[in-house]
């Protein structure tokens, strides 16, 4: 059987002292048996908690990954609202690698590329759904990172109710580079990816 619910008024004194982390002997998580799972709550970390303490006061990297915690959380926002939007099914196109493409790959890649752009910190941007690499000419808008992604991994399963996801990759460009970037900046072994993840 389950444990009892037990819930607080808004600012009885049992609210206000388990607020101010004071345990109410009626509402002490151990008492109501929760306390591992109210625990992992209260001591997790948040994205962008972990990316401001994890990019050392690397400014542009703190950008760069907020700008990627943004496209996935919009990502994934479009794929909740899919069915009741008419967002399922094929988009009549293929994208660079051959793969009947979906509309929500369009979505998605829509996303990551402006958000990708608007951060101000990337110089050259390489998707699946695009044939050509993204260089950013604009030297007032571009930065140190060249980001590759696919921007909806696994969009084939979406009808299937299957996760899916958003994968990316990210590397500096070359040093002593003033001009828009190449792909040589991109092209380059895995031991000078600064960052890499993926978005489920």
């Amino acid at each position: 059987s389950h444990p009892p619910a037990i819930f607080l008024e808004k600012n009885s004194p049992a609210a206000m002292a388990a607020a101010m982390g004071a345990e109410h002997p009626l509402t002490a998580p151990e008492a109501v048996g929760f306390g591992g799972i109210l625990k992992n709550r209260l001591d997790a970390m948040t994205l962008t908690q972990f990316v401001v303490e994890s990019t050392a006061g690397d400014q542009q990297l703190a950008l760069l990954m907020n700008a990627v915690q943004h496209a996935c959380k919009v990502c994934a926002n479009a794929i909740k609202k899919a069915g009741t939007c008419d967002l399922y099914g094929l988009a009549d196109v293929q994208n660079a690698t051959g793969d009947d493409v979906k509309k929500l790959d369009i979505i998605a890649n829509t996303i990551w590329v402006d958000c990708m752009m608007n951060s101000g910190v990337c110089c050259l941007l390489v998707s699946e759904e695009e044939e050509e690499p993204i260089v950013i000419d604009d030297a007032h808008k571009r930065g140190p990172f060249c980001v590759a992604f696919d921007p909806l991994d696994g969009s084939s399963n979406i009808d299937c109710n299957v996760s899916v996801g958003s994968i990316f990759s990210v590397y500096r460009r070359l040093p002593g580079g003033q001009k828009p970037c190449t792909v040589d900046d991109i092209l380059r072994p895995g031991l000078d990816c600064i960052a890499a993840g993926y978005s489920m």
